[in-house]
């Protein structure tokens, strides 16, 4: 965070609660109840420890009080074949990874967590809407510069940036990977970096997480 200096995020990708077909559920409230009471005998899959997929469940496992057991694995690729073999219980995935197992009922997937509901999926209710608040997780990629880049260079490579993330093939091919376009200021992008390490900061160092 002392390092880089934000540019630009390019796009957010909502991620989704993807559970296992075997379990039965189909709402978040019934997931919980469930592994609530089983606690510590499910076992949640990510790509990896302080990956994306594993910092979106431990926010969304803390906020909704469920013990689990934490499986880091190589892929997302990995981590479908976990659930629909039943092995795994239950991960966060985003539409590039298990859009295409979610369309053929391979994994089940009951809520977005993201601050609003996805344009991939409208009708999926988010996890606050489900009845777990605090359990929203963004996952963005974005451009960032050294520190020390003169502000002006910043600037301009945030409004041409800007400009091309707008345009309408662009908009397109964002659709098709699950990506919805994010569009700040430096400034604001900056104040999202810091407001996020405050955040994710105690619920990485709670998972094992080494945070620099």
């Amino acid at each position: 965070i002392n390092d880089f200096a934000g540019v630009i995020p390019l796009g957010q990708n909502p991620t989704y609660l993807v559970v296992s077909p075997g379990l039965g559920v189909k709402s978040v409230k019934e997931f919980v109840a469930l592994a609530k009471s089983k606690p510590g005998e499910f076992n949640y899959v990510s790509a990896g420890m302080g990956s994306a997929a594993h910092m979106g469940v431990e926010k969304f496992r803390i906020a909704a009080g469920i013990d689990a057991v934490h499986v880091p694995l190589k892929s997302g690729g990995e981590m479908l074949i976990e659930l629909m073999s039943g092995r795994a219980q239950f991960g966060f995935a985003g539409i590039a990874v298990a859009g295409g197992a979610i369309k053929a009922g391979k994994i089940a997937v009951l809520a977005s967590c993201s601050t609003r509901r996805s344009t991939v999926l409208p009708d999926l209710p988010t996890c606050a809407e489900a009845g777990v608040s605090g359990a929203e997780y963004i996952f963005w990629n974005g451009m960032l510069a050294p520190v020390k880049t003169p502000r002006d260079i910043v600037t301009k490579l945030n409004a041409e940036i800007a400009r091309l993330v707008q345009l309408p093939e662009m908009r397109e091919r964002f659709a098709q990977i699950g990506i919805e376009p994010l569009v700040m200021t430096p400034e604001q992008f900056d104040a999202s970096m810091r407001k996020e390490f405050a955040t994710m900061g105690p619920i990485m160092k709670a998972a094992g997480v080494k945070a620099n």
